[in-house]
């Protein structure tokens, strides 16, 4: 979602109000669209955070910022450093009519002189952007994205220009006779079901986003004027459809809707929440006299729902509930349009935008850190296959090791027929038959340099090689198996995680088990407020990072999460682990040895552990069998298949080979059971808010 500029004009209002004076202490640039200023204030410290992100772009004043940041910082984070860091922050504003804000800062140039500097955040979507420039020269010192273009140009040097506007907020504000000139030569067309909106749209292309359309439309009664005449409905005056006053009601709800930006009303920071489902928008007409085109109510405001991080079904219930993680939008003002339930209001704006993207950015985290831990695991896989490949393949030549003894033994029978002389020697292929006397011809290869003797001595020995590597190739395949089905384990240990902690913690494996193709995170945390409580100075933070084992310990130190928890209908508890330490975790140091441990057969999936009653096996309920057996087939690769094998056994039959990977075990005593995962069935299991938690693994 695009913040619009009553949302951006709202943000900057409040961090005129809040940074002017502060000083800037710090720089980060966690990732590529991403940059927050740490600006100290007399009584705390404010965070100035601005991203260009494609889908997340977004500006607030944060009292918190905790990104991970680079142990090397980008070059832009160097430029920003060295000219704005130790600066005073002048002020705040926002462009009229643009998804543009600018924060100037008085700084120090490298001879001692007082400069001033503009940091300019454009939101555009796609085409965002973060440029730093020299307010007096009016030029560029560097950009974030360099663009190099006939119509405007980022680049070091370069004039700065401010985007066009679009649409009649060129020339200001519009004006009667823009709007009425602009109804008669544009009208909404009968063909489209939404075009007032969309028609709105085209009016004012840079300011309104859906919602503020959606509510222009409402408050000049532009929604039900044109829906009429849409559907042939009363005259079609001159001025435009609906009626001739329409220009002047629309510039009516247009002044009254933008009344914040001209210091007329103050901003009304708030989300938007979806419509409860079968209800309308205030003002809208009953479905009988409009029915709703497409499923959407007539008049409706209709704002872009966020969509879902990954193509993958959701293997769980949603972990933060609450209203801003469902939240479909941002207004800077009330909206007339929707009703009061659907509309949480915030005391700030930068709070409102916080709350709206924070659950959307830890999904854009994680599934981020999905693709890329996806990426490693799969080169590896990739690798281990080929191995094996090739590993079968010489462990079937060497299982083949008898024809070289049958070769030689053949023809070291048939000497005393053959003679070993010079006439014998150049021979590349002879036929004799078996030793054994069943008179079985044997064709063999010989090596023309050699003598028959030579040749059969040369057999032997092969022989003897062969058999001697059939151990170890053997051995080598075995190995490579379970490093196949570890590495096939780790891959649905990923696709499985949740949130952003449970693959951290699979990044935390990964470095330790050495899985080829991991390069670590590159990143540090960030250091902030608490490193110079530590007495950390200029150079301490995110520039240095940490070490790969100070890493671990950071993880460790937030606590991994307790595992999956689910409790079946008849009251018994199923726990799921959530990667292969954590399965180690649950089987062989949590679990009892009277409980029943579930996994899939031969396929990739989780460690399933059902407490069972004190009765033992015997008096798990076979309801209980099957559900906890179902959650098993649920947390594995076949998620997705029908008649899928679970083995269920006590957990005292479930030991780990000496030096076996995270989450590989052996087991034996086992029952087969035979489900069809029902995603809805699983779903309704897991109810973990009746009874306490299980301890997290160490």
């Amino acid at each position: 979602m695009e913040l619009d500029p009553m949302v951006i004009a709202a943000v900057a209002q409040e961090a005129q109000a809040v940074l002017r004076g502060g000083r800037i202490l710090r720089v980060w640039q966690p990732d590529a669209w991403e940059v927050a200023l740490e600006i100290r204030l007399p009584r705390d410290t404010r965070f100035w955070v601005v991203s260009t992100h494609p889908v997340l772009g977004r500006v607030a004043v944060a009292a918190h910022w905790d990104r991970e940041n680079p142990r090397v910082p980008p070059l832009f984070c160097q430029t920003l450093r060295k000219h704005l860091e130790g600066g005073r922050v002048l002020g705040c504003r926002a462009a009229a009519w643009q998804r543009v804000v600018e924060l100037e800062v008085e700084a120090l140039d490298p001879e001692g002189r007082r400069v001033v500097r503009r940091l300019v955040a454009e939101l555009f979507g796609r085409r965002g952007n973060l440029a730093l420039l020299d307010a007096e020269a009016g030029t560029i010192i560097d950009a974030l994205h360099r663009v190099e273009a006939e119509t405007r140009s980022l680049l070091p040097g370069e004039p700065y220009r401010l985007p066009a506007t679009a649409g009649f907020l060129a020339s200001g504000e519009p004006t009667r006779e823009q709007l009425a000139a602009f109804l008669i030569a544009s009208p909404p067309q009968p063909s489209d079901s939404r075009a007032p909106e969309q028609w709105l749209r085209r009016l004012f292309p840079t300011f309104l986003s859906p919602a503020l359309a959606c509510e222009l439309a409402f408050r000049a009664g532009l929604d039900r004027s044109a829906q009429e005449a849409m559907r042939g409905e009363g005259a079609q005056p001159e001025g435009g459809p609906g009626d001739a006053d329409l220009p002047d009601r629309l510039l009516a709800a247009w002044r009254d809707l933008t009344a914040p930006l001209r210091g007329e009303r103050p901003f009304a920071p708030r989300l938007l929440l979806a419509l409860p489902q079968g209800s309308l928008p205030q003002g809208s007409r009953p479905a009988a006299e409009a029915p709703p085109a497409s499923g959407t109510a007539p008049g409706a405001p209709t704002v872009p729902a966020t969509p879902a991080a990954s193509g993958r079904p959701a293997t769980s219930p949603p972990r933060d509930a609450s209203p801003a993680a469902a939240a479909v939008g941002l207004a800077a003002v009330e909206m007339q349009s929707l009703p009061a339930e659907c509309q949480l209001p915030f005391p700030t704006m930068s709070q409102a935008v916080l709350a709206y993207f924070a659950p959307r950015q830890e999904a854009q985290e994680r599934e981020d850190l999905r693709r890329r831990l996806q990426q490693i695991v799969r080169a590896a896989l990739s690798r281990v296959r080929r191995r094996l490949e090739a590993q079968t393949a010489e462990l079937s030549r060497a299982q083949q090791a008898d024809r070289w003894r049958l070769a030689g033994e053949t023809l070291t029978a048939n000497l005393w027929r053959l003679g070993n002389g010079e006439a014998a020697r150049h021979r590349t292929e002879i036929t004799l038959p078996a030793p054994d006397g069943s008179g079985t011809p044997v064709t063999i290869q010989l090596d023309p340099s050699l003598s028959l003797a030579d040749n059969a001595r040369h057999f032997f020995n092969r022989y003897r090689k062969e058999q001697r590597a059939l151990q170890v190739k053997a051995a080598q395949v075995e190995k490579t198996r379970e490093e196949l089905a570890y590495l096939e384990q780790l891959e649905e240990s990923i696709e499985e995680a949740e949130t952003c902690q449970d693959l951290k913690a699979i990044e935390v494996e990964l470095e330790r088990e050495g899985v080829a193709g991991y390069r670590g995170t590159g990143a540090a945390p960030h250091a902030g407020q608490a490193d110079r409580n530590k007495g950390a100075g200029r150079g301490g933070g995110g520039t240095k990072g940490v070490s790969p084992a100070a890493r671990r310990n950071a993880w460790r130190q937030e606590g991994p999460l307790p595992p999956l928890r689910y409790v079946t209908r008849d009251g018994l508890e199923v726990l799921v682990g959530r990667n292969n330490h954590q399965n180690d975790w649950l089987t062989l140091r949590h679990a009892r040895p009277e409980d029943l441990w579930l996994h899939t057969q031969k396929i990739p999936g989780a460690h399933v552990i059902l407490h069972c009653p004190p009765g033992g096996l015997e008096a798990v309920p076979e309801t209980s069998l099957y559900q906890a057996a179902m959650v098993a087939a649920y947390h594995s690769r076949a998620r997705f298949s029908s008649h899928v094998p679970v083995d269920m056994t006590a957990r005292k039959h479930v030991r780990k080979p000496p030096g076996a990977r995270p989450g590989m075990v052996i087991y034996d005593s086992q029952r087969t059971l035979y489900v069809t995962p029902d995603e809805s069935l699983v779903l309704s299991l897991r109810q973990a808010a009746d009874r306490p938690e299980p301890p997290a693994a160490p």
